[in-house]
């Protein structure tokens, strides 16, 4: 294993799951067990059926601010507080709200909101595919952990919430009421987000009417075996009730050495010591665990030509002859480990295969491509078995609500959200499959050695431990009245909230590097260094493919180098390679709703103030005599969170939210919605080039507008919208276009002395990123029905059209200044700017005028394809029904149903000689539900139990073929795909009463 010293003291911050989650079974179990022996008192059966049944059974008091799930209907939800922040008729919503009903949930047999989420009209899983440089990881970014899965709404980034409060917990359905899903801005709701939209899970409450057991079971597919247990007891009746919620959930994948494994508990307690008092708590602790591949890659082909030229095997190295053999040299240092072997070596200046012939111009190079499918199938990760990802949570929730009269309501909330991702994991996504061509191998005591791997084909990879912490507290308070005045003048409920978030979040990047046992580093003081760096190398047995991935860092390592001893050990990557900032933002809100003329005319208005400060730590190096170097928790010189902190943000946004719904008749209604929204605070070392400095917070807005149809005796809901949205300042990493030849032209007018180092500090275009707008409009159609009893329907269809604009604005006027400096000074030193080669230095174009139309040519390339909107799917619809056999002796109880989903083909890229646009395939997957339920009356001491078995069976027609994100550079084979799931199935037994 790995000598490990946590990257920082809160990693030593452990959560004991396993002993909460043995101890909630047990009560769970004698609850359970005094909850079957024992009857509430002066309770008859059918007054016990009355409470299951009536609408308001299970609401505390009649409260402005929550939606009680119980009183959906089918797939059918009658009120949301999503779209108004009061309890509120869907048909009076203005803004488009998609609510998930625990029915729909349930048929769906989903665990989690990802698996919800396929069925909603504008969803897509966020590949980093929209950006110009797509590096396909779906999981973490800006502002995730590396536990996140990223996703859009209306092919624009969006948010997570729960209870209204931003999360990046992981979701499970387990402790889940419903969800709900805005989209387009809302800030004015939901606070900072993202301009997408946002979709907020109602958690679980605890009951006060009515006891309540239920127990899933569920297995599936690759071994998935899922254990819930819900538990509400009614302690006094109407008013204290307690409810506990577990999971254990474990899953293997399609993949090989992929898994998914997790346990939960959650505790929830509602008081009502008076009529009008209400006290609600939740607290929720877990652990998760995975190891989760990225979906869009494979390995890259590192071995065509090397394989074409009969795996060529030698010591030396000639360019000009080696290179058409498919081979390359690696001239740095390389502390490469064999985990087959157990051996060690220096491989600097070893050889090694490649793709292509790299003495051709890289005009004429395919770039990277993925090897072919017979090569390396996959259902198998390159990752192998030692990467995981884990998560350890707690949050909880206090709501105190007190209605003070019958029109006047006051809620007191706290939330306190904490959650540790760790991410151990393989360094890079471009990793290629290559061919070891040295007959011999550098010995470490000096000389060489026969190199018994000649020949062979081999993976290898750094590893990197990437570990955030979230610690989020807020407290907010919310007031909501109610009064009429009147005929002409209406009906109106105005709101106040008041609120205090206060967020810290600590990154931190370490990468796998080599130490004595005095913690002074292999090769340079510098522990970050690359000289420094531990490769893990793994030769694989050709079509045996689970032994092709890159190492596994479970494999310890102990080498003794001239009497120094090393291990390897986490060393923080580089200055960026750790964040810590602190957010305060104080929030003042108001809201109002008027009903007028008899309530057929709906007005909406939010405004919102966010008073934002945040100081972000930065990095410093570990000075000499510092006492955590003698402890062995930090090495001289590493760098670590410094004490000091800047103030980054002090602003105070505005967001504003308004629109109405004017019912034209008693089934037809038409609605318009305008929102703004500001984007989540800086957490990141990103910069924005030129000057490298803090990134501006996002921001969006939109407007809707549509109809709506209530038809049926409200037994149909349609919703039709057409929509606009604005995302501003959105980030676009693919910013080396600029910098790198801005790089080689300062670095060449420094060395000829054509500059001096003030001017190159003055005048250099730093920076990680560059800026851009995205604009996204289309149309949403959604109906949601039970037409008959015993039937329940969704169906979804978004059209969406997005781009992005002004992608490098900032970056080419700096330019533009830039490359008149250049061309005064070279001209005073007496020379020409095209005869100023940049030769010497690595990825060199020419000249000084080379590479200046370098810049220029990468802006216009990367700015046609911003603009032409990668990623997007213009067209989704999806379907799902279920329909219960009321009648008949052999059917009755039995359901069947399913769903389609369809996403048209995706926008992939454009050559931009030729003008030719490259687009991907089309999404059509089918899914099937089967099921039987039935009531068993007094199954046990006078209670009835509801007995349900259902099978779903996902992607039912298998259509699984990888689909193309991106092609290489000669548009003739694969660089990024889309992997699909193949088909699978869920068995759930679910036992209740």
């Amino acid at each position: 294993m790995i000598s490990h010293i946590p990257l920082d003291s809160f990693a030593d911050r452990p959560l004991p799951t396993g002993r909460v989650l043995r101890g909630l079974l047990v009560t769970l179990i004698g609850v359970a067990a005094a909850s079957a022996q024992t009857n509430p008192p002066n309770r008859s059966d059918a007054a016990q059926q009355s409470d299951e049944t009536k609408p308001n059974a299970d609401a505390v008091i009649l409260s402005p601010f929550q939606v009680n799930a119980d009183q959906d209907v089918g797939y059918l939800a009658g009120n949301s507080v999503s779209g108004s922040r009061f309890n509120t008729r869907l048909k009076d919503i203005s803004a488009q709200v998609a609510v998930f009903t625990p029915e729909f949930i349930m048929d769906l047999g989903a665990n989690n909101l990802e698996e919800v989420m396929r069925y909603s009209a504008s969803y897509q899983t966020d590949y980093d595919d929209t950006a110009t440089a797509m590096s396909g990881a779906p999981f973490g970014g800006v502002s995730e952990g590396p536990s996140d899965t990223r996703f859009r709404i209306r092919n624009i980034a969006a948010s997570r919430a729960i209870d209204f409060f931003e999360s990046h917990i992981v979701n499970d359905n387990y402790n889940v009421g419903r969800f709900e899903a805005v989209s387009g801005p809302n800030a004015i709701l939901f606070g900072f987000g993202s301009a997408g939209g946002v979709v907020n899970t109602t958690s679980k409450r605890a009951l006060t009417s009515r006891n309540l057991f239920t127990y899933r079971l569920q297995v599936g597919s690759w071994e998935k075996l899922r254990n819930e247990v819900d538990l509400n007891y009614a302690l006094v009746r109407d008013k204290l009730g307690v409810r506990l919620m577990g999971v254990q959930d474990s899953a293997n994948s399609w993949r090989k050495w992929d898994y998914n494994e997790q346990e939960r508990g959650t505790i929830a307690v509602t008081y009502q010591p008076f009529q009008k008092t209400a006290v609600r708590a939740l607290y929720e602790k877990g652990h998760m665990q995975k190891n989760q591949s990225n979906p869009t890659y494979s390995l890259f082909d590192g071995v065509a030509l090397w394989l074409e030229r009969g795996r060529v095997v030698k010591d030396g190295f000639n360019a000009a002859t080696d290179r058409l053999n498919g081979l390359t040299q690696l001239t740095g240092v390389r502390h490469v480990f064999v985990e087959n072997t157990g051996v060690y070596f220096n491989g600097q200046n070893q050889t090694v295969s490649t793709f292509e012939n790299l003495a051709l111009p890289v005009a004429q190079r395919a770039g990277l491509t993925l090897l072919p499918e017979n090569q390396f199938p996959y259902n198998v990760s390159n990752n192998g078995p030692g990467a995981r990802t884990t998560q350890d949570l707690y949050q909880g929730r206090v709501f105190i609500e007190q209605r003070l009269t019958d029109k006047l309501s006051v809620e007191l909330t706290y939330n306190k959200m904490w959650n540790l991702d760790q991410s151990i994991n393989t360094s890079g996504t471009d990793t290629a499959l290559n061919g070891d061509s040295s007959l011999t191998n550098p010995a470490v005591g000096g000389g060489r050695v026969p190199n018994p791997n000649a020949g062979k084909l081999y993976l290898e990879s750094s590893w990197l431990n990437d570990t955030i912490l979230y610690d989020i507290e807020h407290v907010r308070a919310t007031v909501a009245s109610e009064f009429d005045l009147g005929k002409w003048f209406g009906r109106h409920k105005p709101a106040a909230l008041f609120q205090v978030d206060r967020t810290l979040v600590r990154r931190r990047i370490g990468l796998e590097m080599l130490i004595d046992q005095n913690g002074v580093p292999i090769s340079d003081p510098f522990p970050e260094n690359t000289a420094n760096l531990l490769i893990r190398r793994q030769y694989v047995t050709d079509g045996a493919f689970d032994t092709y991935y890159r190492g596994n860092i479970n494999v310890p390592i102990r080498e003794t180098i001239n009497g120094r001893t090393y291990t390897s050990r986490w060393i923080t990557r580089n200055e960026n390679g750790q964040v810590k900032t602190k957010t305060a933002t104080d929030t003042m809100m108001l809201a109002t709703q008027s009903h007028f003329w008899r309530d057929r005319l709906t007005v909406l208005f939010g405004y919102r103030v966010d008073n934002l400060e945040t100081t972000r730590f930065f990095a410093q190096r570990v000075p000499a005599g510092d006492p955590r170097i003698a402890s062995g928790e930090r090495l001289l010189n590493e760098w670590d969170f410094g004490s000091v902190g800047q103030k980054i943000q002090d602003f105070k946004p505005t967001t504003r939210s308004v629109g109405g719904v004017l019912h034209a008749t008693k089934h037809i209604s038409f609605s318009y919605n305008e929102s703004s929204n500001v984007g989540q605070p800086i957490i990141t070392n990103a910069s924005i080039i030129p000057d490298a400095s803090s990134p501006p917070t996002t921001s969006g807005k939109g407007s809707d507008w549509g109809m709506m149809f209530d038809l049926f005796d409200g037994r149909l809901f349609m919703r039709v919208n057409r929509y606009e949205t604005s995302s501003y300042n959105t980030l676009d990493a693919a910013s080396g276009v600029i910098t790198a030849p801005a790089g080689r032209i300062m670095d060449t007018l420094r060395a000829q002395n054509i500059i001096t180092q003030a001017d190159y500090d003055r005048h250099l275009i730093a920076g990680t990123n560059g800026l851009s707008d995205a604009f996204a409009k289309g149309v949403e159609v959604t109906v949601t029905a039970n037409p008959m009893r015993n039937w329940a329907l969704q169906i979804n269809y978004s059209y969406n059209n997005q781009s992005k604009t002004g992608l490098f604005r900032e970056a080419e006027a700096a330019v533009r200044s830039e490359e008149k400096f250049w061309r005064e000074r070279i001209q005073a030193a007496g020379l020409v700017t095209a005869n100023v080669s940049t030769g010497g230095l690595a990825g060199s174009v020419g000249s000084v005028e080379d590479e200046i139309a370098q810049i220029y040519r990468g802006i216009s390339d990367r700015r046609l394809a911003a603009e032409l909107g990668f990623g997007r799917r213009p067209h989704k619809a999806n379907i799902f029904t279920r329909y219960t056999f009321g009648e008949g002796r052999l059917l009755k109880g039995f359901l069947v149903g399913g769903g389609m989903r369809y996403q048209s083909k995706s926008f992939n890229q454009r050559d931009v000689t030729t003008g030719r646009d490259f687009w991907g395939e089309p999404i059509l997957q089918f899914d099937l539900l089967v099921g039987y339920r039935k009531r068993l009356a007094k199954f046990y001491a006078n209670k009835p139990l509801d007995l349900s078995i259902q099978l779903n069976i996902t992607n039912l027609l298998d259509d699984s073929d990888a689909l193309i994100g991106r092609l290489n550079n000669f548009y003739n084979a694969p660089r990024r795909i889309y992997l699909q799931e193949p088909r699978n199935f869920r068995l759930t037994t679910t036992v209740s009463f």
